[in-house]
């Protein structure tokens, strides 16, 4: 046009300036000569590539590396010390080489756990206080009158974990019938549990409250046989009836198990609930050694009635069997005062047999009354002094 001659460039001008680029940087003509599709498969390619571009970019933006490096740099751009007195609070190495920082020495520790000396006590608890130990107790405590009086008696100390008490929390203190102390509620959750010493001495099967120790002492134990009934009272068979009965089918259980271990025909034996020998195995090796032995289980079973019911059968069988069984009644005794030798004696028939405590000889019970009235002395004992 006239407006702009200098811009009216012809085709044939165009493709001659071309070429000699071309010629010029050595480079093939058709490079600078593309057509309209060429130009649009080129748009839609770098917009594709841009496309794709952005896609990486968040996806590397929002991948694990890309957030912690982020993270590092901003960590490192806002605590990165700017000067020396920034660094001061800093441990070099030359005051502590790959060595820890020394623990301080001044520990609080309660005066009441120092000694005379001024050192701290290490062993088992302090002078006023020590942990609970896990144990049988056998002794009734006295009953309960001031929960501040008995705080006030250990030393403002949890019975459990020894923690220090203020006064004006004694409400809160839990005590335990089992330990007969007071505890914090964190070592006494109100658990219940029948105390042993309650059971032995006044046959009270009750539930009270005790302490987490002591609830799970007792729960855990309940089946070990370390009641010694004539042993802790004397009186402790005489207070109950039922007690009575269960003592008499106990020593009859340990006799007549020591004849029937030692018996062949016992082995083989069948009864209406099975092996005679069997039977007596199903039983706790302490119910067939020892009469006076009892665990917690035991004295609640004596109390429902059940020990007696699982022991009569036994003994029904076992003496059944003994006193009809050639090789057992070659084991049998004959009476020391009458010398009758067509009736055999056995110690388990406790309702007309006497058993002397010193030398275990056995008698007829009307023989032995009348020996006793007479104040003579025991012909075996006799026997064995003389021989001594």
């Amino acid at each position: 046009t006239n407006s702009c001659p200098e811009l009216a460039v012809s085709s044939s001008e165009c493709d001659d300036s071309s070429e000699q680029i071309a010629e010029k940087h050595n480079v093939d003509p058709s490079v600078f000569c593309a057509s309209a599709d060429d130009l649009q498969f080129s748009e839609n390619k770098e917009m594709s590539n841009e496309n794709s571009e952005v896609v990486e970019d968040s996806i590397c933006e929002n991948s694990a590396e890309a957030i912690a490096s982020s993270l590092f740099k901003q960590f490192s751009m806002a605590y990165k010390p700017r000067s020396a007195a920034d660094i001061q609070w800093l441990v070099s190495y030359a005051q502590a080489p790959q060595r820890l920082l020394p623990m301080p020495n001044d520990i609080a520790i309660f005066f009441d756990e120092l000694g005379n000396d001024g050192r701290p006590i290490f062993f088992r608890g302090s002078e006023n206080w020590a942990p609970p130990r896990k144990q049988w107790i056998f002794r009734l405590h006295p009953e309960l009158q001031s929960v501040r009086k008995l705080l006030e008696h250990q030393q403002y100390r949890c019975g459990g974990c020894g923690i220090k008490v203020a006064k004006v929390y004694y409400r809160r203190m839990r005590y335990c019938d089992y330990y007969g102390k007071v505890f914090c509620q964190r070592c006494h959750q109100g658990a219940k549990s029948r105390i042993p010493a309650r059971i032995v001495y006044q046959w009270n099967f009750k539930e009270y409250p005790v302490s987490d120790i002591a609830y799970r002492f007792l729960l855990d134990n309940r089946r070990q046989p370390v009641i010694n009934a004539s042993a802790i009272d004397s009186r402790f068979y005489s207070r109950i009836r039922r007690l009575k009965k269960i003592k008499e089918m106990r020593i009859k259980l340990v006799h007549v198990w020591s004849y029937i271990r030692l018996c062949k025909t016992a082995k083989e034996t069948i009864t209406k609930y099975g092996n005679l020998h069997s039977l007596f195995l199903t039983m706790p090796n302490y119910m067939l050694s020892d009469a006076d032995v009892y665990s917690i289980e035991d004295l609640e079973n004596v109390r429902k009635g059940e020990l007696f019911r699982i022991i009569a059968p036994l003994v029904e069988y076992g003496q059944y069997h003994v006193e009809g069984c050639e090789h057992c009644r070659a084991q049998a005794f004959v009476c020391e005062l009458c010398d009758r030798k067509d009736d055999l004696l056995f110690p388990f028939q406790v309702e007309y047999v006497n058993r002397c405590e010193e030398c275990g000889s056995l008698s007829h019970q009307k023989c032995a009354t009348k020996r006793q009235k007479e104040e003579k002395p025991c012909p075996k004992c006799l026997r064995i002094q003389q021989n001594l």
